[in-house]
């Protein structure tokens, strides 16, 4: 009697390399994904990179040292730990699924520097989802949640620790910046009671939850929303290239209106740089 089929066998390559042809398919259909991609962005830009360059004795050469080179990589990659075999069972890593291979050469492709979405419109964004997707799966409230992918268990680890000192010394920073620019806070204490942010001492603060230090009441809300607003329509790129260029103009004109929001602490001397010295 035969057993019942596994779902799971198709996500893997599998012990014997037995998905093999799903797994090429899927990574040429990513390359030639990729290299029409190539070519189809500003055809009618010249490339750097002519035929006639790729037949020089050069070009043959390097491309042979490349190739031996490879090869040689290849067979020193035998003699890694075959974390994919059943036989071997002696740790965390297993086999990776034949979708985090295929997507990781697809967006290996791109590049991408997920430090800021400017840099990394669809990736930055993806990982965004695949945080949800993990909060959700987890049962934590998506609304309250916010998630970074790490290239490991190590690098999460430390960036765990690193987030909990930040959670733990945030209301200290925010005490610190409402005395700086002269903003009156009230804050949730362990006792449900409310006390003024900028009078609590370093205890006070450093016992104050997690929840209460980030949680902002709707009229701070409203404020925040208004600043990004604010920011949003100054066209903060453009003020910041000029005063890098020397007019403060745009950046003067700026810094007043977010003193005039209630921000007293913009409200002293700026001084800016310029090409015959500072202003």
């Amino acid at each position: 009697m035969a057993s019942t089929p596994n779902p799971i066998h198709s996500w893997f390559l599998g012990p014997k390399a037995e998905n093999d042809l799903l797994l090429k398919e899927l990574i040429d259909f990513a390359f030639e994904a990729h290299v029409d991609w190539r070519r189809s962005y500003h055809p009618e830009d010249a490339s750097p990179i002519s035929a006639s360059t790729q037949r020089t004795v050069a070009a043959i050469s390097q491309r042979a040292d490349l190739r031996r080179e490879f090869n040689g990589l290849l067979q020193r990659l035998r003699e890694s730990v075959p974390y994919f075999h059943p036989r071997y069972n002696a740790e965390m890593i297993s086999d990776t699924s034949v979708v985090a291979q295929a997507g990781y050469f697809a967006a290996m492709m791109h590049n991408p520097n997920n430090a800021s979405p400017d840099t990394a419109p669809v990736t930055a964004a993806l990982e965004d989802e695949v945080a949800e997707q993990l909060a959700t799966m987890i049962g934590y409230d998506t609304s309250r949640c916010w998630g970074h992918l790490t290239s490991g268990g190590t690098i999460a680890n430390f960036e765990s620790l690193w987030i909990a000192r930040n959670m733990l010394y945030h209301p200290v920073a925010a005490m610190l910046a409402t005395r700086a620019l002269g903003i009156d806070i009230s804050v949730t204490m362990p006792d449900k009671s409310k006390a003024p942010l900028k009078n609590l001492d370093p205890w006070e603060l450093l016992n104050i939850r997690p929840a209460a230090s980030l949680d902002l009441s709707p009229e701070q809300k409203e404020f925040a929303q208004s600043l990004r607003e604010l920011l949003a329509a100054a066209d903060v790129p453009s003020v910041a290239r000029a005063w890098g260029a020397g007019d403060a103009g745009p950046g003067r004109a700026l810094w007043q209106k977010l003193a005039a929001t209630g921000l007293t602490g913009t409200t002293g001397p700026i001084r800016a740089s310029t090409s015959n010295g500072v202003s």
